[in-house]
C-alpha cells in the first residue's frame, strides 16, 4: 500500500507508455530485488546489535512518522510532469536488455531513501531471523504494487482520489506503528 501513488509507481506507469509491459516489469523486478536486498542487509545489520524492544520502538516511531508524512500532499505533480515530457519525446529504438537495465537503474535510484525502502529496513531489523522471507516479501510487494501501476494505474486514479489513497496508506502505517509499540512494551527490558 505504501507504494500506491508513489513516485516510483508513477515512473513505472510512465515507462510502460514508452516500453512494453514485459520490459518494464522485468526492469522493475531487477531493481526491486536489488533495493530490497540492500534494505534487508541494512536492517539485518541494525537488528544484530539492538534489542527487540528498541527495534520495535524505532519501528513504531518510523511507522508513525511515515503515516503522518503520508498525510502530507507530496510534490508528485513535478515527477508526473517530468515523466510526461520524457514519454512524449520520441523514443529511440533500444534493445530489450538495455531498456530493462534502464528501467531497473531508474527504479533502483528512485527507491533509494524512499519510505518503502526505509520500511523494509525497519522490518528487516525487527525480523532479523527471517532474512530471505523479508527480502522476498519486500520484493514481491514492490513488484506487485508496480505491476498494478502498469496494468491498472489509470483506472485506479479515476476511481480513488490521491487524497483517499494517502489516508489509506497513513492509516496502515499508523496501525502498524501502534502494533510495533505494543510489541515493544510487551518485551520491555
Amino acid at each position: 500500500m505504501a507504494e500506491m501513488g508513489d513516485k516510483t509507481q508513477l515512473m513505472t506507469l510512465a515507462m510502460s507508455a514508452k516500453f512494453s509491459a514485459v520490459v518494464v516489469l522485468s526492469g522493475v523486478s531487477v531493481g526491486t530485488l536489488l533495493v530490497s536486498l540492500l534494505s534487508v542487509l541494512l536492517g539485518q545489520t541494525v537488528g544484530s546489535f539492538l534489542s527487540y524492544f528498541w527495534i520495535n520502538l524505532i519501528a513504531g516511531l518510523a511507522f508513525v512518522v511515515f503515516g503522518l508524512l503520508s498525510l502530507r500532499a507530496e510534490p508528485e505533480e513535478k515527477v508526473e510532469e517530468a515523466l510526461k515530457e520524457e514519454v512524449e519525446s520520441p523514443a529511440k529504438k533500444t534493445s530489450d536488455i538495455r531498456a530493462i537495465l534502464a528501467v531497473a537503474t531508474t527504479f533502483f535510484f528512485a527507491e533509494m531513501g524512499d519510505k518503502t525502502m526505509l520500511a523494509t529496513v525497519v522490518i528487516a531489523g525487527r525480523e532479523h531471523n527471517y532474512f530471505w522471507q523479508v527480502w522476498v516479501g519486500s520484493a514481491l510487494g514492490l513488484v506487485l504494487a508496480n505491476a498494478l501501476g502498469i496494468v491498472a494505474g489509470k483506472a485506479l486514479a479515476s476511481k480513488i482520489s490521491a487524497k483517499a489513497m494517502r489516508y489509506m496508506v497513513a492509516a496502515i502505517y499508523l496501525v502498524s506503528g501502534g502494533l510495533a509499540f505494543a510489541e515493544a512494551f510487551k518485551h520491555k527490558p
